[in-house]
């Protein structure tokens, strides 16, 4: 018997009321909820000019209020959204209702989703922690950082160590503890949770945190990733087995049940069932340091599906990383961005403003540097905060460090609202500010949980935007679902190379569609360790936003799935030809390859591949390097070399 799995079950068994909407759906009046939802149908037909896009702001305003009415009315006790959701899951289908109020089923599921914003960048993401002790071993990070916590074990944390940087009650590591660190209870526990919130379970992206990934047993992270797919790949199947898989606090599961349930197979086995699975793993990120990688880790990071890859910078002067310890410097992170890069992995950076020895002035330049030199594809804009077992703490006891913000908030405000506003299109900031409990942990530092919305507010007081690609998702503006929009190419030079910013956006450039992230190696300077990615175009990210939309259906209402990820590859193609190059590759995850097979790319060593045609390509680079008469007379000389070779 799988012990992951029993673990998952007993824990599941000990949960209190809240934890996975612990109700029998039977108990409740279906009749009168039934009746709720065709009220809901007929006030969406009624509003269908509104139905352009399934999280529309105007149609969700309309519907909140017609919902509370129709709730307020059948007068059932104690029923909220939760309820009615699992109606809708367990219970009563599409075929239930009249055929005339069919069409508007789906968007009335989307609208009563619980934290909507969840879907809303086109896919649903899972953060899972790794263990304090694996396999046995000592630490989870053999560094000692001077701003880091290295929480040991204590009554309040009962009696569990944490991984080494991370924080008992913060939300992530709350359920790795409740689930002892075990990958398939965490990936269970988090699909259960966006199921009974409505959202769909398909496009997952798998976040690996806790310790120094590459410093973890090699044994302990396969098993590891193996779990990632295996939960993914059983999910629906678990459902299927327990008939009332919500309701099961309620009585005691009989573990037998799980011989219905096939126990995992080897790492490639899952990845390869999960191309064809319910639940597709879209990309797997992993944490680690710039100077904690190699050519063994990179080879293990494509075996087991990892295609971005998240490095802690935390900053770019050399003195302030000595200060606090770090253990590595700027070099080593601008050796770790092009090599990474070169070997087409997607990269986040987390920088850390306030740190001891810096100030306002020297974090804007930071900024200013990451933005033009370090060229990170994500940014994470941690504040240094002042928290219980870390060095810091000390030396701010003693006096002798002062965070900035703590003399005056508004200086560290100015701080994040500089990296804000200063971002280029191309970068994405998907977090700003850290999720620490601020009244538990933060003694010193920003206290401000929520600086980010303010940044937001007195952004747009100010009638400044963003570029941050965050802050211009289409999910973000649903009013630009109608207006018409362009394609368009940026071009920088970063990490040694050509990288090219393919996107889909509103003609102002507030709202963006999809975006494709080409990168063109330089032979000369190339840390290419792939021998297929060598001379060819690198893909290291497509991305359609709006709405979740399940791997190979559609939806009217959203933008995924409407040939804009099209659009992009094709224009990635036209570029690398541009370039002379007579092949591109793809970093996929494994549960969309099978999008790009469908587009004429193979699967060879992990990667997604296309080979071009030598007159195609000759045709691109010509066209884009020379004249028309230059063009039209060398492609006379090629012609007529094969006709006197034929």
């Amino acid at each position: 018997m799988n012990t992951d799995i029993e673990d998952f079950i007993n824990t599941k068994n000990k949960m209190g009321p809240d934890d996975y909407n612990n109700f029998d759906v039977y108990k409740w009046d279906v009749k009168g909820i039934k009746k709720i939802f065709e009220n809901l149908l007929i006030m969406l037909k009624e509003n269908n000019e509104f139905l352009n896009v399934s999280d529309n702001n105007i149609l969700y305003k309309k519907f909140e209020p017609e919902l509370n009415k129709q709730m307020r009315k059948s007068k059932i006790q104690g029923l909220r959204k939760s309820i009615l959701l699992n109606v809708l899951n367990n219970v009563l289908t599409i075929n239930d209702f009249n055929e005339d109020l069919r069409d508007n089923f789906k968007i009335m599921k989307l609208l009563l989703r619980k934290k909507p914003m969840r879907n809303i960048s086109g896919i649903t993401s899972i953060t899972v922690i790794t263990a304090p002790f694996p396999d046995g071993q000592k630490f989870s990070c053999k560094h000692n950082c001077y701003y880091c916590p290295n929480e040991p074990a204590h009554e309040g944390n009962g009696w569990q160590a944490q991984p080494r940087s991370y924080l008992f009650h913060e939300p992530a590591v709350l359920r790795a503890n409740q689930h002892k660190f075990y990958a398939i209870g965490q990936m269970l526990n988090r699909m259960d949770t966006y199921f009974s919130n409505g959202h769909v379970i398909d496009k997952l992206e798998i976040i690996v945190e806790g310790g120094t990934y590459t410093e973890y047993p090699v044994d302990y992270l396969e098993r590891y990733h193996r779990d990632l797919f295996y939960a993914a790949n059983i999910y629906f199947d678990l459902r299927k087995v327990y008939n009332n898989y919500d309701n099961c606090l309620n009585e005691k599961l009989d573990l037998e049940l799980l011989s219905n349930i096939r126990q995992p197979l080897s790492v490639e086995e899952e990845i390869k069932i999960n191309k064809t699975a319910k639940v597709h793993i879209i990309g797997i990120c992993i944490e680690t340091r710039p100077d904690a990688l190699d050519d063994e880790w990179l080879w293990r990071f494509r075996r087991w599906g990892v295609t971005r890859v998240q490095l802690g910078a935390q900053h770019v002067d050399n003195k302030i990383l000595k200060k606090i310890n770090r253990g590595h410097n700027v070099e080593q992170l601008l050796w770790a961005m092009k090599y990474l890069k070169d070997n087409c992995f997607k990269i986040d950076i987390h920088i850390m403003p306030d740190l001891p020895d810096a100030s306002p002035e020297i974090d804007k330049a930071m900024f200013d540097y990451v933005y033009n030199i370090v060229c990170p594809d994500q940014m994470k804009v941690y504040p240094c905060q002042t928290v219980p077992w870390t060095v810091i703490k000390k030396w701010y006891e003693a006096g002798k460090y002062v965070p900035y913000f703590d003399k005056d908030p508004q200086l560290l405000i100015d701080v994040v609202r500089y990296s804000m506003e200063t971002c280029p299109k191309w970068v994405r900031l998907p977090r700003v500010i850290r999720d620490i409990p601020c009244s538990v942990y933060v003694e010193g530092g920003n206290d401000i949980a929520n600086m980010r919305q303010m940044v937001d507010k007195l952004l747009d007081s100010d009638n400044v935007y963003s570029n941050d690609i965050r802050a211009r998702e289409i999910g973000r503006h649903s009013k630009y679902y109608n207006k018409p929009a362009k394609y368009c190419t940026m071009q920088y030079y970063a990490n040694e190379g050509t990288d090219y910013f393919i996107s889909y956006e509103s003609y102002d450039e507030r709202a963006l569609f999809g975006f494709i992230r080409l990168r063109i190696v330089e032979e000369k300077n190339n840390m290419t360790k792939f021998e297929i990615l060598k001379k060819r175009g690198l893909i290291r990210e497509l991305h359609v936003y709006g709405d979740t939309t399940a791997v190979s259906s559609f939806d009217k209402h959203g933008c995924q799935h409407t040939g804009i990820g099209s659009g992009l590859l094709a224009r990635a193609e036209k570029k690398t030809m541009e370039n002379g190059l007579y092949g591109i590759v793809v970093i996929s995850g494994e549960g969309v390859k099978e999008y790009y097979e469908k587009k004429g790319y193979k699967e060879i060593d992990t990667f997604m591949i296309k080979d071009f045609w030598f007159f195609e390509v000759w045709f691109y680079y010509l066209k884009k390097n020379y004249s028309n008469s230059c063009i039209l007379i060398i492609s006379s000389i090629i012609l007529i070399i094969i006709l006197y070779l034929i």
